[in-house]
């Protein structure tokens, strides 16, 4: 039993210390069965606790020392307030607990419809700034754009550190834009559009475009665009071709250590498309897990909707030209 005990404690170190580069998940409703406690919550673990817990009771267990008897007589004042002592302590963590959880989940709940508030009120403003007739009109609705981008970012970046308990957690929008090719044709690119606080500002002046046929998007497209991505380790995602190395990576390599990353899926104006990438990353190790997968996909479906329709009612307006997607 001793060796089995230190074989199970190694097998479970290594699968801690060397997760997964990255992993495709494409939902998160299972995450409540991972882990022990996942284990222990499950029909079958229920079972074998009760089961372990009878035989306990019915009679010494075999590893019960021989030369200690079976019965030993306990002063029942003492047992009482032994019992009483731990009931009470029991309750009163188990108070806290739900008081921080309920509170948590109120904060959340709050945050999430600040931030639909938010898509509401600002595409209202946009839509008048679309209206103006002076030459200048595309540049100051582009500007816009993409100053709604960095407050999206920003209410995401609430959401989960509220959700995780992380303060490193940073956000970061990426939009999908034709551009010029080298060989004088057309291109789609994703361009990070938007970003939160906890990333380098500096980042603006030295980010570099993901081509869509690299790296995350190119992923993605070969999995129908479907499901998130949990990064654990970004340079070794890189050498299997699942992550498009850049200079920021370089530059900033202590920002980033670990992310989630969706799709934001949505109507191109001919048919459904990847619209751009929603990143929520942390300075922090295993900080995301599978039951983070489904927050992920809410946020990054409400953003593509609202990206849609912002984007290809700018469009039909005349508001802008140089933002497109990518079919």
């Amino acid at each position: 039993m001793r060796h089995l005990g230190i074989l199970l404690g190694r097998v479970s170190l290594r699968l801690i210390s060397t997760p997964d580069c990255v992993v495709h998940y494409t939902e998160g409703r299972s995450a409540w069965k991972s882990g022990v406690l996942g284990f222990l919550s499950r029909l079958s673990g229920i079972g074998l606790t009760l089961g372990v817990t009878i035989a306990l009771m019915t009679s010494a267990p075999w590893w019960w020392p021989s030369s200690i008897p079976d019965t030993i007589a306990i002063n029942t004042t003492a047992a009482f307030v032994a019992v009483a002592l731990v009931t009470g302590l029991l309750s009163t963590g188990g108070f806290l607990y739900l008081r921080r959880r309920v509170k948590r989940s109120l904060e959340i709940k709050g945050q999430l419809h600040e931030l639909a508030h938010y898509l509401r009120d600002h595409e209202t403003r946009m839509f008048k700034k679309a209206e103006l007739k002076n030459i200048d009109r595309e540049e100051v609705v582009l500007a816009s754009f993409c100053e709604h981008m960095d407050r999206i970012c920003e209410y995401t970046r609430e959401y989960f550190k509220s959700l995780t308990r992380d303060s490193t957690i940073s956000c970061a929008i990426r939009v999908a834009v034709e551009v010029d090719g080298d060989d004088g044709g057309q291109r789609y690119v994703y361009k990070t559009l938007g970003r939160s606080h906890g990333l380098s500002q500096d980042r603006q002046y030295t980010t570099e475009d993901i081509p869509a046929n690299r790296g995350i998007p190119r992923f993605l497209h070969d999995h129908d665009c479907k499901g998130i991505l949990q990064y654990n380790d970004i340079e070794a995602a890189a050498k299997i071709g699942a992550f498009q190395l850049t200079g920021n990576e370089e530059k900033y390599p202590d920002e980033i250590v670990t992310m989630m990353v969706g799709p934001t899926n949505g109507w191109d104006g001919k048919r459904q498309s990847m619209l751009g990438l929603l990143y929520v990353t942390s300075r922090s190790e295993r900080v995301f897990s599978r039951k983070h997968v489904d927050c992920v996909r809410f946020l990054a479906d409400t953003i593509a909707e609202s990206l849609a329709f912002t984007v290809q009612s700018l469009k039909n307006g005349g508001a802008i030209r140089t933002i497109r997607r990518c079919q």
